[in-house]
């Protein structure tokens, strides 16, 4: 199948508060193929405010008035596809006039004629094109007080709620529940102009309600981090997370969150490069101020990057955290860090059993407390190629042995390949687990599993769109 694809964008900057833009379209053929095929058109101007939204494929021109002159503008033209997945966009940059006859522009388009004295308009500075990557899918899972099974999805540019209603006879899986859409023509603010969470973690807070922290990804913005809340006629708006006034940006990981046992206060754990950092909201404090980042360990003398975190408390009160991180090609190791809550932090200890470190690892990583026991294991579940597996620390043994892999299921056999693992104990003892895979079309599907005293079972589909 074979789809136009934006080629470039060309900013000619007609007079001092006129730019006209231009653009054009290249076939390709769609390998793999989007989920829709109808498609249009969002231009922006970020510094102005300025978004001109659902615009016809078809078109090819468009002009932007009441520019300020002498002024220097970014102009942004994205194609979306009807269900807001994205599949290029390309940029250009326009000098406006102070009046009089414009000069040649650079390699984005020719300065315009300006008004009556002054300096002309430049054109942009060259078309520049950039794919426009389909959005990330992202779940995260939490077994509610209501003892419902809840999480959270980033798919595409929504966040939503789903769950599965543990007291209604068939166990229904029910939702989406919207918590936000930063589809561009139903956002109001420029900044969130293709903009998209592409990782989040819930959890349900000691007094009931539901948070939810998403890294968000942009075209003109770095990745930052936002909060969303629970209230009782619906969910916040996105909260742009700050210290000092600062926004938490520059994160290169996913996100971990959750909220202290001790104290209440809550704690992300994330990543900026090589730095695997910490940050703190102070519940008990007015305002509820974040601090940080702390950091807990530098992988740069490793040449290692933290992409994937799991974070715990331990029913004794110390922290602890399982890292992926991978090498400049990509191969995927796990380490242990754990605290006792005072920012003593210790690690990174390389995850390995039997002497053998766990790498090759593909996967995100969920990592929990058992609940069965008076001294409880930890439980790991990430995945190697198509296999999913199952990783046990004895909390009993001496030397606090790992045990695994134990194969939770291969998916060799279904052209689908894992990439997120979402990982829960249910208080009957039962560990839950929802899988999300990547197909041969570049198709999102979830999947659901669980093991009892008989094993694994599954996987069956979840009947969410994707």
């Amino acid at each position: 199948m074979f789809l136009n694809l934006l080629k470039s964008v060309q900013a000619e900057a007609r007079s001092s508060s006129v730019v006209v833009l231009t653009w054009d379209y290249v076939l390709q053929d769609d390998s793999p193929r989007p989920p829709s095929t109808t498609s249009s058109i969002t231009v922006s101007v970020p510094s102005a405010g300025i978004v001109f939204r659902d615009i016809a494929q078809s078109t090819t021109t468009l002009t932007v008035s009441g520019l300020a002159p002498e002024t220097t503008y970014l102009f942004i033209v994205a194609l979306y596809y009807d269900n807001g997945f994205g599949n290029s966009l390309s940029d250009s940059e326009a000098t406006l006039a102070a009046g009089g006859t414009g000069g040649t522009g650079g390699t984005g388009g020719t300065g315009g004629t300006g008004g009556t004295g002054g300096t002309g308009g430049t054109g942009g500075t060259g078309g520049r094109t950039l794919p426009l990557l389909t959005p990330a899918f992202s779940t995260n899972f939490v077994h509610s007080n209501s003892r419902d099974f809840v999480f959270a999805v980033a798919n595409g540019f929504k966040l939503s709620l789903y769950l599965r209603y543990n007291s209604k006879p068939g166990l229904p899986w029910g939702g989406p529940c919207l918590i936000y859409d930063f589809q561009p023509h139903s956002s109001s603010r420029a900044e969130e102009v293709a903009s998209w969470p592409d990782s989040v973690s819930l959890i349900q807070t000691t007094q009931g309600s539901f948070e939810v922290v998403a890294r968000l990804v942009s075209i003109a913005l770095a990745p930052r981090l936002v909060n969303f809340y629970a209230t009782s006629s619906g969910w916040s708006a996105p909260q742009v997370i700050s210290v000092g006034g600062r926004a938490v940006e520059k994160v290169t990981a996913n996100v971990a969150f959750m909220q202290s046992l001790i104290n209440g206060n809550f704690v992300v754990a994330t990543a900026h490069g090589s730095r695997l950092v910490e940050y703190l909201r102070d519940n008990h404090r007015t305002g509820l101020p974040w601090s940080g980042p702390t950091l807990i360990h530098d992988f740069g003398a490793s040449s290692l990057q933290p992409v994937a975190i799991s974070y715990i408390q331990t029913f004794e009160g110390n922290f602890e955290m399982v890292v992926k991180a991978e090498s400049s090609t990509g191969v995927g190791s796990l380490f242990h860090f754990y605290s006792s809550g005072r920012n003593d932090w210790h690690g990174p200890n390389p995850i390995a059993v039997g002497g053998v470190p766990v790498t090759n690892v593909t996967a995100n990583v969920a990592f929990i407390q058992s609940r069965v026991g008076t001294v409880t294991n930890f439980e790991l579940v990430t995945a190697h190629g198509s296999k999913v597996v199952h990783y046990t620390r004895d909390n009993r043994a001496s030397g606090l042995p790992w045990g695994g892999p134990k194969a939770v299921f291969d998916f060799a056999g279904t052209s689908e390949t894992p990439s997120e693992v979402s990982l829960l104990q249910t208080y009957e003892g039962n560990l839950e687990l929802i899988v999300k895979t990547i197909g041969p079309t570049n198709a999102r599907s979830l999947w659901y599993l669980y093991q009892d005293r008989r094993g694994w079972h599954g996987p069956s589909r979840l009947p969410i769109p994707a």
